[in-house]
């Protein structure tokens, strides 16, 4: 199964995939959800990104090879930094350039949390 988020009269809605078909959700994703009603074609849907964040903090030069690449040394604490959650775009939108960049680096990361918020996890 694969969970796609598109566009519906102007507002986001999550769907089924199913071959290439976007299906309706019933229910909530994050909860107990049954497949609905046909909805459109994925060639004929406005696909979002997948989720939506209100924020998004990153860790920078987190791993050596990354840091000798940017001529910097392995910090000794992390360094934090954030992005606006308009930097994330969906699949086939255009990257759009700040006017004062000066580079561009692309990156694609995941967070999952499964089952339940946890706290102090021994490894």
């Amino acid at each position: 199964m694969r969970i796609v988020r598109y566009l519906k009269n102007d507002q986001p809605c999550y769907g089924l995939i199913e071959g290439e078909t976007i299906y309706a959700v019933e229910g909530s994703i994050f909860g107990e959800f049954r497949q609905g009603k046909k909805v459109t074609t994925l060639t004929g849907a406005s696909l979002l990104a997948p989720c939506q964040p209100t924020k998004i903090l990153a860790v920078g030069l987190n791993y050596r090879a990354h840091a000798a690449e940017s001529g910097h040394d392995v910090p000794s604490e992390p360094l934090f930094f954030s992005k606006p959650p308009s930097s994330v775009i969906g699949p086939l939108e255009p990257i759009v350039y700040p006017i004062l960049s000066q580079q561009m680096d692309y990156e694609g990361e995941l967070a999952v949390v499964i089952g339940q918020r946890v706290r102090n996890v021994s490894p």
